[in-house]
């Protein structure tokens, strides 16, 4: 058997590791495309997913384009390992400078049909072993032979198949879902989902990472196949595509309120003179989850007299350009600017936000993930835990008042869209941040009378 490793390798110059493939053998990864006719609905599933966008996203591409000049080439192709392994591995995605483009280019487009679908089927299927809890430091046999957790696979001339019982464990997943940071002083993580589901496990849960982005039903595994258990392969999470005519956008639109809903309990108690808000955390790891430093969930509390619709009490309302001022800053350092970034949350002193800031590399704020230098100072909403929060109203006059709580989510920071538009040498298409949608995971209304 072919067994395919890549490793982080030291590198021997001056600048930070950098990220090499190692293969022995031909490398067989299929266009998902032919896979639809025998397994129409897991494709079907899977082409509107956040693997098949992973290099489609135009944030991506950008990103991906910031960290190659920001380090000259030196980071290699740190960001496609995870986001396009057939490109990662047969060298399609190399960092280079560009004599057209004056500048060092990532490159993530105008790659061979398997190699642009991301993290298609024959990157999971794959798969033989976890290597190490973080960048895709995985084992792949990618020979033909489909690994899976159907323990009893039907035999067909289209490949070999074969039962995994990693497939079924959250553990497969964190090879991926634990993201470092090589360039830093020391390797840290700056998206720790894997991290999380372990506290969750440790901490009494039962949940695999399966059971929510993988949710089982019968059906047939293959057409013609036996009815039996399998599992949906719209890898569902927060985010939805930001280009246009993405296949299936209005399901996976539909998921993720549905996810994102079920994921914290809110619980909201008031009279006349306050409210408390209880949250209470019902996912499998912390909320929000993932790269939590562009992540936001945060409560909005608003009270209104009825009569006139006056705001007698609000926080957690954005600004006039859609911001939430909760210290992040508004462009990004280009290593090091000096002290911290902090910035006036515009007279909210009771904003209750959730997310992270990543440090970067002179102890100042940062909106790009490759900067960091520390660990993050985080905002999140523990596995299993139960936090609440008081709000306390001004002496109201003796009419009907309406309070309205919401627990909000954003899956993206238009600081960060906008630094990237700001950037001389990059773009975005127009209208994206129209794209970023604030979604509400719950929402309560009390009447109010003193």
């Amino acid at each position: 058997m072919m067994l395919l490793l890549w490793t982080l390798l030291a590198c021997q110059t001056e600048g930070p590791q950098v990220t090499e493939p190692r293969t022995t053998g031909e490398l067989v990864f299929r266009d998902p495309e032919t896979c639809r006719d025998c397994h129409p609905d897991h494709v079907a599933d899977w082409e509107g997913s956040m693997h098949a966008y992973a290099m489609t996203d135009p944030v991506f591409h950008a990103l991906a384009d910031v960290q190659a000049m920001d380090f000259t080439g030196k980071g290699g192709q740190f960001c496609t390992q995870c986001h396009s392994v057939p490109g990662f591995l047969s060298g399609e995605t190399p960092v280079a400078f560009s004599e057209e483009l004056q500048r060092w280019d990532q490159r993530t487009e105008g790659l061979s049909a398997v190699a642009q679908k991301g993290v298609s089927c024959d990157v999971c299927h794959s798969i033989t072993e976890i290597l190490e809890q973080r960048n895709a430091r995985i084992a792949l046999t990618p020979d033909g032979t489909v690994r899976g957790p159907i323990a009893d696979p039907v035999e067909t001339e289209a490949h070999a198949s074969t039962h995994s019982p990693l497939h079924t464990t959250g553990e497969f997943c964190i090879g991926c879902h634990n993201v470092g940071i090589p360039f830093a002083e020391s390797p840290l993580l700056v998206e720790k989902t894997g991290v999380e589901w372990l506290e969750y496990k440790a901490l009494g849960g039962d949940k695999e990472c399966q059971d929510c982005h993988m949710p089982a039903r019968l059906g047939q595994a293959a057409v013609d196949g036996p009815e039996r258990t399998i599992h949906a392969h719209t890898f569902v999470g927060v985010d939805t595509s930001l280009v246009d005519g993405f296949p299936d956008m209005e399901r996976q639109e539909a998921l993720v309120d549905a996810m994102l809903q079920s994921a914290v309990l809110m619980q909201v108690t008031a009279d006349a003179t306050s409210t408390t808000v209880q949250l209470t955390n019902q996912a499998g790891h912390s909320v929000p989850s993932g790269s939590t430093a562009e992540r936001r969930m945060w409560v909005d509390v608003r009270l209104v007299r009825d009569r006139d619709q006056a705001l007698i009490y609000s926080s957690g309302q954005l600004d006039k350009d859609g911001v939430l001022r909760d210290g992040t800053p508004d462009a990004a350092a280009d290593f090091c600017t000096g002290g911290a970034t902090t910035l006036d949350p515009l007279g909210d002193p009771d904003l209750w936000w959730f997310g992270a800031h990543i440090i970067g590399m002179c102890d100042e704020y940062t909106l790009f993930a490759h900067l960091a230098n520390d660990d993050p100072e985080e905002h999140l909403l523990r596995p299993l835990a139960t936090e609440s929060r008081t709000y306390t109203f001004p002496s109201l006059d003796a009419e009907a008042h309406t309070l309205t709580v919401k627990l909000q989510f954003r899956a993206f920071l238009p600081q960060t869209v906008r630094a990237v538009q700001a950037h001389p040498q990059l773009s975005l298409p127009e209208g994206l941040l129209d794209k970023v949608k604030v979604r509400t995971m719950a929402e309560s209304t009390t009447a109010i009378t003193p």
